[in-house]
């Protein structure tokens, strides 16, 4: 759709200027604005290359040298043009010639013969004095520069003897120049127009029309993670100039019956996307699902995070949502600004249970939420050598878990972790400190051990968190269970985060 638009619009402005003042150095004059606009864009391309170390420009390269090839054809036509002498040659010979139809053509009347017979010695061959009411009021009206329609006045095809130029460049030279074109146009190659073509086609098809393509098909999902909506029709709008622009010189010789069906083309793919439905089974939806379970309450919570309003129409959907409150708000501010998440309070899951509990156990699993997460913290004393005024060693354990996190309500600037990776390169906290802290580890029931320091207040507040992505059947998690259930074809569930579980408890240090 913006491809044919972005074409349309391109011929019918230009079909307007050329017919205004059509001119035989349109292309030429085309592909001088096409080179100085590639000679910026490759000196941009070549700072980020050097500067940023940003290589993707490098198909610039390749474009700017077919348009500096162009644009070289281009002057080399105009050496196929006729020198001034031999054009003024041309032109007084075609006047003569055009002269002498008309008197042919004219009956003479009794005053005019005598006239001739009188003057017949003297007078110069182009001077007529016989007017008439088609006569024009202006010496030597015959264009030499721009069309009929631009700045000057001609006698019509059909006047009395008045037949078009045309017929002299046929009988003075092997072609006609094209459309209301200067005349000298007509020594010009047409061979050259389609080597000029083939420059401006192939380079931007093959190179431009693949990055493209790639592009369209990495971003066209994207919009489901919560990625900005400009920016995906700005990638793809800027890479449609850029392979529709060698067609500019061009694209005002183009008859109606083209342009006319990339309209028809613009406007069948307008009504359909306006018209049909967004998504289907073979292009489906992402929405992401978490549940957080409070393990010092037990209460729990299911969340579904997409782009409104298909959200809301798979969350009216599933069974557990329906006849509760179900909250919806932006989603996370700095990860997914564009979306919507929901939430409603969901079956409760068994998934960090220990592994000696048995999902057969009459006892709802709130009783067994505590042994979830093992945590404990132990202030350490101001004798302690530490780079910050406060510091704490904690230690904490996930059941079945792999994967742990720790939230702290203020910042923490120095971070420790016994038996933990570290790379010289990075320091572990900025200099202004981290509020997240995110625990790997390669073996399962391994306990963190880790001290973290502070300097804004004695205590620290904050929560511990797990994540658990093991289904272990369907009974571990029975509100993704539901959701995958009732959730419309047109739409898959995929997780929020690291996990597709998240319990958590509150500390204070």
């Amino acid at each position: 759709m913006m491809l044919s638009a972005w074409l349309w619009v391109s011929w019918f402005l230009l079909r307007g200027a050329d017919a205004i003042r059509p001119s035989a150095l349109s292309r030429a004059y085309a592909l001088l604005w096409m080179f100085a606009g590639a000679w910026v864009l490759l000196v941009a391309v070549t700072v980020l290359e050097n500067n940023l170390h940003v290589g993707g420009g490098y198909f610039v390269v390749f474009y700017y040298a077919a348009i500096f090839l162009a644009l070289l054809l281009s002057y080399i036509e105009l050496f196929f043009a006729p020198s001034k002498e031999k054009w003024v040659e041309y032109v007084t010979v075609a006047s003569l010639a055009a002269d002498e139809d008309n008197r042919s053509t004219r009956p003479p009347t009794s005053s005019t013969n005598a006239q001739r017979t009188t003057n017949s010695d003297q007078r110069r061959p182009e001077e007529d004095d016989d007017t008439h009411e088609r006569t024009s009021l202006l010496r030597g009206d015959r264009v030499t520069s721009f069309g009929r329609t631009y700045g000057t006045h001609r006698q019509a095809a059909t006047d009395d003897g008045a037949e078009s130029d045309r017929y002299q460049y046929q009988e003075l030279h092997h072609q006609e120049p094209f459309g209301n074109e200067q005349g000298w146009s007509a020594w010009l190659p047409t061979s050259l127009w389609t080597l000029q073509f083939l420059l401006l086609s192939v380079v931007p098809v093959v190179l431009i029309g693949q990055i493209a393509l790639l592009l369209t098909a990495a971003l066209h999902q994207t919009l489901a993670d919560g990625s900005s909506v400009l920016t995906v029709y700005q990638s793809i709008a800027i890479l449609g100039v850029l392979i529709l622009a060698p067609t500019l010189p061009f694209t005002h010789r183009f008859s109606w019956q083209v342009p006319f069906f990339i309209f028809l083309i613009f406007v069948a793919t307008l009504i359909y996307n306006l018209t049909a439905f967004s998504f289907s089974p073979s292009n489906q939806l992402k929405v992401f699902f978490l549940q957080k379970v409070d393990l010092d309450s037990g209460i729990t919570t299911v969340s579904l995070t997409g782009l409104n309003p298909f959200l809301k129409d798979i969350v009216a959907g599933i069974p557990s949502a329906s006849g509760l409150p179900v909250e919806c708000s932006g989603g996370n501010k700095a990860d997914r600004p564009d979306l919507t998440t929901c939430s409603w309070p969901g079956l409760a899951p068994s998934v960090g249970a220990p592994k000696n509990w048995s999902n057969t156990s009459p006892l709802p699993p709130q009783q067994n939420y505590s042994a979830w997460i093992q945590f404990n913290s132990t202030k350490l004393s101001n004798s302690t050598i530490l780079p910050t005024k406060y510091g704490s060693n904690i230690v904490l354990l996930g059941s079945n878990t792999k994967n742990c996190r720790i939230y702290f309500d203020s910042p923490v600037h120095y971070i420790n972790i016994t038996g933990g990776a570290e790379d010289k390169r990075l320091p572990s906290v900025q200099a202004n400190g981290t509020t997240e802290l995110r625990l790997w580890s390669r073996s399962w029931q391994r306990a963190w051990d880790l001290t973290v320091g502070w300097n804004d207040e004695p205590g620290l507040d904050g929560r511990v968190a797990c994540e658990w992505n093991d289904e272990g059947g369907p009974d571990a998690v029975p509100a993704l269970a539901e959701a995958r259930r009732a959730i419309p074809s047109w739409a898959t569930i995929s997780k929020t985060g690291d996990g597709l579980v998240e319990g958590f408890k509150r500390f204070m240090i």
